[in-house]
């Protein structure tokens, strides 16, 4: 056999000495002297071997010695007893930053770490412009690595590891940090490896899952010995039961079986319905939430490793100043050197915060983001005038497309607080649309300005007026150029019409299936505005989106009795599950498919309450990752693809009445959009299955492409509230795999695919990866 490992009663030894307690050696140090040694066997007896080609991953709990073998098998350190042989050259990544000096800046350390593995200058020149372009940090190449988070420093470590040339490559828990979808890009690096080129890789990892994914077999290590070796998924099985308790996993129970839902997809990839556009993927700024993270409060820079984790979102549009702020914000008085603290959302009472994250660092922000600015006017408490002062600085420093909104949300009722502050008529807020659209159109001809709507067609009534979009649609057709709605920050309140709290199945399923209430809306909205101006598709924006818990009914009808009351931090905790990333992931479907629904932003980056994508950590550290995160991971990459025409057939369901979401007694089980590329030469296919507990049987028919090669590319969880993308309980996982069309194909020629339960696939047509 070809060998490219082969280990041989592997034993390592290590001299511990087991120091006296500090208080002894405090109070009588004459009596201490150095501690006794005793011996420690990390490893004890391993023996495997390895083929060309292979990728082994290797698990077990902290101490088990998984890291020693890595250590031996690099040359780090030499066995005590035993044989190891590797044939050919081995690289490694066995520590974050290991090798790397953090006053040197990313293309320096390139430079120096192909040095300490033998390379001559000119061999890392020839392979320096792969590096830079598998890392992808840009210009942070030039920035020191001190100024780097951990992911940073795991893409260059990485990128380093694999360009340079090699037959074994050892990687230990270095994928635990960064971005979904530089670490998909890795995985399917290492795939390639081994699969195309023969080279061999040993992976250690605590993430079972990612294990059982790329690797084609397992060891898992107990006190230095190899206690189960073999398939990944029989491997990972037995560990996950000896440490079942442990790793949380619960009690074995005995899962009810749900038959899977059939369902009839057809695709028709010659029937183009528009070309998607970008401003569709789009986020709120929170100027006071997101911006104490973005920005650093003494220098008012933007701070680079946030700005390392909001990049691969690929966001193509931005609101400021973000959510319930923006008619209490003086733009004036965030900019410059001396700044005038800023009042916090409704309450005037509250504490004043310090504006450090201004207009000017918004700005920043967009332009090294590549997002196009959009604005939110203050109506509420604002000038015409002040509004056109703003657009005439930011037109001084800024030449994009540049989109701006008329107020936020100035049409509640007297239980809403922004309903408090601002007692508005419709009347009234046509009034101020008119002025400040004068106002700015002698600012900026060429700015596309917004009027806030609302549409009263849920559960429970919450707007001041009914007659509110009527006074807007007779407005002169100059004053604004597309309407704005938030009509999908839902359910908002986690009851019933009588007050009760739903079951956690009534909840997730009604949550899950809500996006086809936002549709309807939508399409209300544009049927509505047609109807009474006589204009058709008059373009629409849903500026603000997300998942939004509380079950505090005092925003409908005042202060009520609730039945069975959760505590408020149990529902803001549903925010941040992977229900509520299904949730964004099915208002996303429902903007791709409307044709006049050109922009959309979801709520804020980063909030410890609402809906968000991230958490960030303390110091430099890369940001903890909602599940949001790894929907928009996936669904952004549609953004400037072409819509086709697809249709899906499923026995319907129905839903309960959720906060607002009323009850709904035809959901289909699978919500479905295609896309194609402008050359016709790619598909693809974005599916959630709304079933929270059946997975999904689809047959595919499509049309018009030949679909030979495909990767899917899924984001499941166990059960819908599950939060977390770390390894452990609650995880919300990922996978990708690549299949050959005819293997899956059935009698009918259809393809066959089965879908997880609760689940987004998006699955990719074409023998290059493209989505």
């Amino acid at each position: 056999m070809d060998y490219s490992i082969r280990v041989r009663d592997l034993r390592k030894k290590y001299r511990v000495y087991f120091e006296k307690p500090a208080l002894i050696k405090n109070i009588l140090p004459f009596l201490v002297s150095q501690g006794k040694a005793q011996e420690f066997w990390a490893l004890d007896g391993i023996s495997f071997s390895m083929e060309k080609g292979e990728c082994i991953g290797i698990i077990g709990p902290n101490g088990s010695g998984k890291s020693t073998i890595l250590t031996i098998l690099a040359g780090v350190s030499s066995a005590t007893e035993g044989e190891v042989f590797t044939n050919g050259k081995v690289s490694s990544l066995l520590s974050l930053g290991a090798g790397f000096n953090f006053e040197l800046t990313g293309q320096e350390n390139v430079y120096l770490n192909g040095a300490i593995l033998g390379l001559s200058k000119a061999q890392i020149d020839r392979i320096y412009d792969d590096i830079v372009k598998f890392a992808d940090l840009g210009k942070f190449m030039n920035a020191k690595l001190a100024t780097y988070s951990a992911g940073m420093n795991m893409r260059l470590g990485f990128a380093i590891a694999v360009m340079v040339p090699f037959d074994i490559l050892l990687m230990d828990e270095v994928m635990a940090v960064g971005d979904l979808s530089f670490q998909t890009k890795c995985f399917r690096t290492m795939r390639k490896f081994c699969e195309d080129e023969g080279k061999t890789i040993v992976f250690v990892s605590h993430d079972l899952l990612k294990v059982e994914e790329i690797c084609s077999s397992a060891i898992w290590f107990e006190h230095g010995r190899a206690e189960a070796m073999g398939l990944p998924g029989d491997v990972v099985a037995a560990y996950k039961e000896r440490y079942r308790e442990k790793l949380a996993l619960g009690p074995v129970v005995r899962k009810e079986a749900y038959t899977p839902v059939p369902a009839l997809v057809t695709v028709d990839a010659g029937r183009e319905l528009r070309r998607i556009p970008e401003t569709i993927f789009g986020s709120n700024v929170d100027m006071f939430g997101d911006g104490f993270w973005l920005c650093d409060r003494p220098g008012k820079r933007l701070n680079a490793s946030a700005l390392a984790a909001i990049e691969p979102f690929g966001f193509r549009l931005l609101r400021y100043p973000g959510m319930q702020h923006a008619d209490y914000f003086h733009w004036r008085e965030a900019v410059g050197e001396s700044r005038t603290p800023q009042v916090f959302g409704t309450d005037l009472k509250k504490p004043k915060l310090y504006p450090h994250f201004g207009p000017a660092e918004f700005l920043q922000m967009c332009g090294a983001l590549g997002a196009a600015p959009m604005l939110t006017l203050n109506a509420g408490t604002g000038t015409p005038e002040e509004a056109a002062g703003w657009v005439s600085w930011v037109r001084e420093r800024y030449r994009g497309p540049l989109y701006l909104e008329i107020g936020h949300e100035l049409y509640y009722d007297k239980f809403h607080p922004l309903g408090v502050d601002f007692p508005w008529t419709p009347e009234r807020y046509a009034r101020a649309c008119g002025e400040f659209s004068r106002a700015v159109r002698g600012a900026d001809p060429s700015a596309r300005i917004g009027v806030q709507c609302c549409l009263e067609n849920g559960a429970f009534t919450r707007y001041r007026d009914p007659r509110w979009n009527e006074a807007i649609f007779a407005l002169p057709p100059e004053t604004f150029d597309f309407l704005s709605i938030h009509h999908a920050s839902l359910p908002i309140l986690n009851i019933t019409l009588d007050y009760h709290i739903p079951t956690e199945d009534d909840t997730w399923a009604a949550l899950i299936a809500a996006p086809q209430f936002v549709e309807r809306s939508l399409e209300a909205l544009a049927a509505q505005a047609g109807r009474i101006t006589g204009k058709k598709d008059i373009p629409i924006a849903l500026s603000e989106y997300g998942c939004n818990f509380t079950n505090v009914p005092n925003v409908v009808h005042g202060t009520h009795q609730m039945h069975d009351r959760c505590p408020d931090s149990v529902e803001w905790g549903r925010n941040h599950t992977f229900a509520a990333a299904l949730y964004e992931a099915g208002v996303l479907h429902a903007c791709l498919r409307r044709p006049e629904l050109f922009l959309s932003a979801r709520m804020t980056l980063s909030h410890p309450l609402f809906s968000s994508l991230v958490s960030p950590q303390d110091g430099e550290g890369m940001p903890l990752r909602h599940p949001q995160s790894l929907m928009h991971d996936l669904c952004n990459r549609f953004a400037g693809a072409t819509l086709v025409h697809t249709h899906a057939a499923a026995a319907e369901c129905a839903t309960p009445a959720l906060g607002f979401v009323p009850a709904n007694e035809h959901v289909l089980p699978c919500d479905v959009v295609g896309v194609k590329d402008a050359e016709g030469k790619k598909l693809a296919l974005s599916v959630i299955n709304r079933s929270i507990h059946a997975p999904l049987d689809m047959r595919l028919d499509i049309r018009g492409f030949d679909a030979r090669h495909y990767t899917m590319r899924v984001v499941q969880a166990e059960t819908p509230d599950c939060s977390s993308t770390l390894p452990g309980p609650h995880q919300v996982t990922s996978w990708e795999r690549s299949f050959r069309a005819r293997e899956n194909r059935g009698g009918d020629g259809m393809l066959r695919l089965g879908l997880p339960k609760h689940s987004l696939s998006v699955i990719a047509f074409s023998r290059e990866d493209w989505i």
